[in-house]
């Protein structure tokens, strides 16, 4: 278990970061690992999993032997398409097993009912990325406006703006919006780049768009965000005194680090993940030249695998990071030296 770096520690503290949560040398919390689908079976799989708390998988993929992208849900053992597109971008799913994704001119929505078309591209719309999706069907999504780009909700057919670029309009204070999460509450945190180069996370609810935290502060840049259903933010941080790390902002504006590079770690890849229960999952690049995946869930931060381990007898090359649902359960992709790659879902065992 690798533990926080004192100096960087010390450095957090300085810079008025909550403490950081340390690991314990006995950790209580383990993961166990189940291989959800793989291409020695399927065939080709492609794009990051998406994971809901009903336990169910989707991906997009081609079987073997056949053609087109197929979006697949997979329900313990079984799986099933639900559409098949010449072009598809990421993908979530909600806890009803809806899964929402992007084509070429379309947002889409499959289940078992059949595929829905949530927005056309046109004169309003094009180039969409990134739909996410919640349990009331809400949609929020990013696509090219106006002659730049902006983040948009679907809400029972109406779009809403939530932010645009200053490419698409002139007086917008953002130079560029960044991967976007939504929570059951319809609340939507993002990343952008403001103008003179500053970094910040904007929440929007219903009390309308604001930045929560920037880089005028103890942060040189940030890097994306995701939000809980308790409005909890998780983020990648640089830190101006050095290094960088992964941090939690409260709804109290309190930002407590849970992981800091230091000790093992140079880098971190991408937003992390944040459950209800306050897990964070995150990838992170180590001194070592492999990559791992962390969760950290209280004061336990548990590596869940890394590349140069072995998975089912096979050497892991690569590792592609998944998705948190709200119970804690993480799915993830690894690739093999070899080739091939699987979905695996990484479930916390009970706590004694």
């Amino acid at each position: 278990m690798r533990g926080p770096s004192i100096s960087l520690l010390a450095r957090a503290l300085a810079l008025g970061c909550a403490t950081l949560l340390m690991s314990t040398a006995q950790a209580a919390l383990t993961y166990r690992l189940t291989e959800v689908i793989s291409s020695t079976t399927f065939g080709s799989i492609l794009g990051a999993p998406a994971i809901n708390a009903m336990g169910q998988v989707a991906f997009y993929g081609t079987p073997a032997g056949q053609s087109g992208l197929h979006i697949v849900r997979v329900t313990g053992t079984l799986h099933e398409t639900l559409a098949i597109e010449s072009s598809v971008g990421a993908l979530s799913m909600n806890d009803h097993g809806v899964v929402a994704y992007a084509t070429a001119n379309q947002i889409r929505t499959a289940d078992e009912a059949g595929v829905q078309t949530a927005v056309e591209s046109g004169a309003a719309f094009s180039q969409f990325d990134r739909p996410t999706i919640d349990n009331l069907g809400r949609i929020t999504f990013k696509a090219a406006a106006g002659g730049g780009r902006g983040l948009f909700q679907l809400v029972q057919g109406s779009i809403a703006t939530i932010a645009l670029s200053r490419d698409a309009q002139s007086t917008s204070p953002v130079v560029s919006i960044f991967d976007h999460y939504s929570n059951e509450a319809g609340n939507v945190a993002f990343a952008a780049t403001m103008s003179l180069g500053v970094g910040s996370i904007f929440l929007a609810d219903e009390t309308g768009l604001s930045p929560v935290i920037d880089t005028n502060g103890p942060f040189s840049s940030i890097q994306g965000a995701s939000i809980n259903n308790l409005g909890k933010v998780a983020f990648l941080g640089a830190l101006d005194a050095g290094g960088e790390g992964i941090f939690v902002l409260d709804a109290a504006g309190r930002v407590t680090p849970v992981s800091l590079s230091g000790n093992g770690i140079t880098t971190y890849a991408g937003a992390p993940a944040i459950s209800d229960s306050g897990a964070v999952a995150y990838l992170a690049h180590l001194v070592s030249g492999h990559d791992a995946l962390f969760v950290q869930a209280g004061l336990d931060e548990v590596e869940i695998v890394a590349t140069g381990a072995e998975l089912g007898g096979r050497k892991v090359s690569a590792l592609d990071f998944g998705s948190l649902d709200s119970a804690g359960n993480f799915a993830f992709r690894a690739f093999f030296e070899g080739g091939g790659n699987a979905i695996f879902v990484a479930t916390p065992d009970p706590v004694p």
